[in-house]
């Protein structure tokens, strides 16, 4: 077995997905044997298709599908979730989030596994519901953490693999096509992983660009003032509708990530692949919002009062934090409602 909790060794892993790929989430692309004890598996249209965690399953449907198994953490067989007894909220490991969620066909297996990692009792139907509405919130940290990572598969894109002009749908079918034809030689998960990412979200490293452009007309989507009054503070997403939306400041863009559906984007199942820049304090132009730094309890102040002051370069958020009193540096994923409660006090 492997290191994590969720993982088996992979003579134990019964993977009911068929065809390339198999071993990998349709989602995510992580490996469905390390993240064995979380998978789940449902029937559709094309094919049997297993996920890593629950998390991954609640992407695709927004009500529990009929049919769907998952594996009995206790005996690694695949039993109907239906019927299974899910543990939430152990201190367990969580697969693509915070609260993990572990099923049992027996009583007493779920009952030990409580009394060893804590947890309570609850129903698939439960847990589903609470998958659905943590994603929004845990797909803006997977996200970030996606993001870092690409940056780590583009290195090993330019030290081992030499060119590779090929483009991928999903980090499932790019880990596929590592894996079999191997241009980069022999990864480990982690680095397919990374690579895989590289390949799909193509990040790169921490890169200017151009200062964001603005209509003139533009209302901030939470606050309503018009955006492009204030070219040193802008922030904007582009959804993956193609549909743009523009802030005037980093604390505004947060309230809206955290919450999208409050101003009318009902679905942020797809927020992970969602393109989010802000303005960088000093150069002013647009930098990639999910690995750049904020600074938060400077004594410089945004359209809309406190505000996260953000920067491409760690070392530059270093001496602004120095310069203007600031308390803290934070990263994209690090901004919650906490933080956002802070500012606006």
């Amino acid at each position: 077995a492997g290191s994590r909790y969720q993982s088996v060794g992979p003579a134990q892993a019964e993977l009911l997905q068929r065809g390339p790929g198999a071993q990998f989430c349709p989602n995510c692309g992580m490996s469905l044997v390390t993240f064995y004890r979380t998978s789940h598996a449902v029937d559709s249209a094309e094919g049997i298709r297993q996920y890593c965690s629950l998390h991954c399953l609640a992407e695709n449907y927004a009500n529990p599908p009929t049919g769907v198994q998952v594996v009995d953490a206790a005996t690694l067989q695949w039993i109907p979730a239906a019927t299974a007894i899910y543990v939430y909220g152990s201190d367990r490991p969580g697969t693509m989030s915070a609260h993990s969620k572990y099923a049992f066909a027996e009583p007493a297996d779920a009952d030990e596994f409580i009394a060893q990692f804590g947890g309570s009792r609850e129903t698939f139907a439960t847990v589903f519901d609470r998958a659905r509405a943590a994603l929004a919130d845990e797909n803006l940290k997977i996200a970030a953490k996606r993001a870092r990572m690409a940056v780590q598969g583009q290195k090993i894109l330019a030290t081992l693999c030499g060119g590779i002009s090929r483009n991928f749908d999903s980090v499932a079918a790019a880990k596929t096509w590592l894996a079999q034809e191997e241009p980069c030689g022999k990864l480990r998960e982690e680095q397919l992983q990374a690579v895989a990412l590289a390949l799909v979200l193509a990040p790169g490293p921490q890169v200017e660009s151009a200062p964001i452009d603005v209509p003139e007309r533009s209302r901030c989507v939470v606050c309503g003032m018009f955006v492009a009054k204030y070219p040193g503070w802008v922030a904007q997403v582009t959804i993956s509708s193609g549909e743009v939306y523009y802030f005037d400041g980093v604390k505004d863009l947060a309230k809206f990530m955290l919450s999208p559906g409050e101003y009318g984007v009902e679905d942020s199942r797809t927020v992970s692949q969602w393109t989010i820049r802000v303005t960088d304090y000093y150069s002013q132009r647009s930098i990639e919002a999910r690995t750049a730094f904020y600074v938060l309890g400077s004594n410089v102040f945004g359209p809309m009062g406190n505000e996260l002051i953000p920067f491409g370069d760690r070392a530059e958020a270093e001496v602004f934090l120095g310069d203007h009193a600031g308390k803290q540096i934070l990263k994209f994923e690090e901004i919650d409602q906490a933080v956002l409660r802070r500012l606006d006090s």
